[in-house]
C-alpha cells in the first residue's frame, strides 16, 4: 500500500530528540547485525530488510521537504547499510538453516515496504469478552492454529520465487490458511498479530488480489476494513499497559517482543493509536547501551513459568511466539534476534508518526506530557546535533515578523480630541460658572 504524500511539519525540540534517540537506536542495531552477520538468523534477516525497505521509504517520501540534510541522510544511509548486512548475511542463514531459509526467502530476499496513510480504529469492531474468552479457552481451537500451522501459512506466500516472466509463479495460498489467517475472529496475542502480518506480507508478495477477492467473496469485506477491524483488537489489547510506565517497566521478554510486535503489526498500515510516548521510551530503554541489542531476560521470563495449574489457565499465558525461547540468541550475549526485529518494526513505525504524525493532535508523540528520562543508550552510537534541525526547519521563504509602524490611528486622534473637550470644559466651568458669594467684612459701623 502507497504511503500519502507525506505533510510538512516542522521540528519542535521534542520531536527533533526523539528522532535522534530512534535513528541512534537503529544505528546501535546495524552495529549489532554487522558484527554478527555470519550468526544471524531468519529472524536477523528480517529485521535487516525490515529497516532497508521503510527507511528507503521515509527517505523518498521526505527528501524534498524541509528537514535538516542530516535527517534526510542518515535515513538514507541507514537503509543502505542494512541492506549491505543482509546480503553479506543471507549465505551463513541459507547454509545454516535451508529449511526456515526456504520458507521465507522471499521475505529475507526483498526489501519490506509497507506504509499507508495515518488512520484511526473503530471502537464498534471490538470483540465481545466472550468472543475472545470462547476461542482462547478452546482446546481444539488453539492446535487448529498452532504456531506450526502459522508458518506453513507464512510459507505458502514467502516460499516462492514470483517472476513476471514465469506464469508458473502466481500466488497460490490454500483454503485452509485463507480462513485460518484472514476469517478466525476472536484471537489474541501473537495469533492476532500475526494473522495482521500474513495480511501484510501478502501485500508485499503478489498475492493481494488472492486476498481481496477471497475477503470479498467470504466476508463481503476489503483488505482495509479487515486491517482496520483486527488493529482495533489489537490495539485494545495494548490499551491495558499503554499509558502505564509502571506495567511497562515489569514486563517479561514475552511481554516485550509481544507489545513491539504489535507496534509493529498496526502501526505500519496508519493507525495512529499506537502512539505512545511511554511505550517509545521503553523500547528506547531495553536497547542495550553497549551491544546495541535486544536482550532476553532469565529463564523465569518466560510466560510459562507462571503458576497455572488449570489448562484454562495454561492457555492465558498464551504460549505462543515467533521463535521458541532462546534458540534465537547470538553467540553468548543473551542477545535475541526476534527481539531486535520487532524492535526494528517498532523503531521505524515510531520514526514514521514523529516525521508525519498525522492530522490528530492527540496522537502526536512529541506533545504527549510524559517526562523524558535518561536513556542508557543515547548518543552510545552515533551522536547527533538536533539542536541544529530545530532551527533549519523553518521554511526559507517565510518572511520575518516585524512590529506594526507606528501612527495617529482615527480612534487614537478621536480620544485625545474627547480628552481635551473635557479638560476645557472643565476650566470653562469651574473659572465662567463660579457662584457668587455675600461679601463679609470684618468690621462694624457705629450709629
Amino acid at each position: 500500500m502507497d504511503m500519502a504524500p507525506a505533510t510538512v511539519r516542522y521540528l519542535s525540540w521534542n520531536s527533533a530528540r526523539l528522532i535522534a534517540l530512534v535513528l541512534n537506536a537503529l544505528s546501535g542495531l546495524e552495529k549489532y547485525y554487522k558484527h554478527h552477520h555470519t550468526e544471524l538468523d531468519v529472524d536477523g534477516v528480517f529485521g535487516l530488510r525490515i529497516i532497508q525497505g521503510q527507511l528507503n521509504h521515509l527517505y523518498m517520501d521526505f527528501k524534498e521537504q524541509n528537514l535538516d540534510s542530516e535527517v534526510i541522510d542518515e535515513i538514507r544511509n541507514l537503509s543502505r547499510h542494512a541492506n549491505e548486512i543482509a546480503n553479506k548475511a543471507i549465505p551463513f542463514v541459507a547454509s545454516r538453516d535451508p529449511f526456515y531459509y526456504k520458507q521465507f526467502r522471499y521475505l529475507l530476499t526483498h526489501p519490506y515496504d509497507i506504509t499507508h496513510k495515518a488512520q484511526r480504529i473503530d471502537e464498534r469492531l471490538r470483540w465481545l469478552e466472550k468472543e475472545i474468552l470462547g476461542k482462547r479457552f478452546d482446546g481444539t481451537e488453539m492446535m487448529w492454529f498452532s504456531e506450526k500451522e502459522s508458518d506453513r501459512c507464512f510459507a505458502e506466500v514467502l516460499s516462492k520465487d514470483y517472476d513476471v516472466n514465469n506464469v508458473n509463479s502466481t500466488c497460490a495460498i490454500s483454503e485452509s490458511c485463507l480462513k485460518r489467517m484472514l476469517a478466525t475472529r476472536g484471537l489474541s496475542g501473537y495469533r492476532l498479530t500475526h494473522q495482521v502480518l500474513f495480511a501484510a506480507v501478502t501485500q508485499i508478495a503478489p498475492c493481494a488480489n488472492v486476498v481481496s477477492e477471497y475477503l470479498h467473496s467470504t466476508s463481503n469485506t476489503t483488505m482495509d476494513n479487515f486491517l482496520k477491524e483486527y488493529c482495533t483488537n489489537v490495539i485494545d489489547e495494548m490499551l491495558a499497559f499503554q499509558k502505564n510506565a509502571h506495567i511497562l517497566s515489569r514486563m517479561n521478554t514475552y511481554q516485550k517482543d509481544l507489545l513491539m510486535e504489535q507496534v509493529f503489526a498496526c502501526g505500519q498500515f496508519g493507525f495512529v493509536e499506537i502512539c505512545s510516548l511511554h511505550v517509545l521510551v521503553a523500547v528506547l530503554s531495553w536497547q542495550h547501551p553497549r551491544l546495541g541489542c535486544f536482550r532476553k531476560g532469565d529463564l523465569d521470563d518466560s510466560p510459562i513459568n507462571v503458576a497455572l495449574s488449570s489448562p484454562k489457565a495454561a492457555f492465558l499465558a498464551d504460549n505462543f511466539t515467533s521463535r521458541k525461547l532462546f534458540n534465537d540468541l547470538i553467540h553468548n550475549d543473551y542477545c535475541s534476534t526476534h527481539s531486535a526485529t520487532v524492535a526494528s518494526g517498532a523503531l521505524v513505525v515510531f520514526l514514521r508518526f514523529l516525521l508525519d504524525p498525522g492530522p490528530w493532535p492527540e496522537f502526536f508523540l512529541a506533545d504527549q506530557p510524559v517526562t523524558l528520562q535518561n536513556i542508557l543508550s543515547e548518543d552510545q552510537f552515533r551522536q547527533y546535533r538536533y539542536a541544529r534541525w530545530v532551527k533549519d526547519s523553518f521554511p526559507v521563504q517565510l518572511p520575518l515578523s516585524r512590529p506594526p509602524e507606528l501612527g495617529w490611528s482615527p480612534d487614537l486622534l478621536a480620544y485625545l480630541v474627547l480628552i481635551a473637550f473635557v479638560c476645557i470644559a472643565s476650566l470653562v466651568a469651574q473659572f465662567g460658572c463660579k457662584r457668587r458669594v455675600k461679601q463679609v467684612y470684618h468690621f462694624a459701623y457705629k450709629n
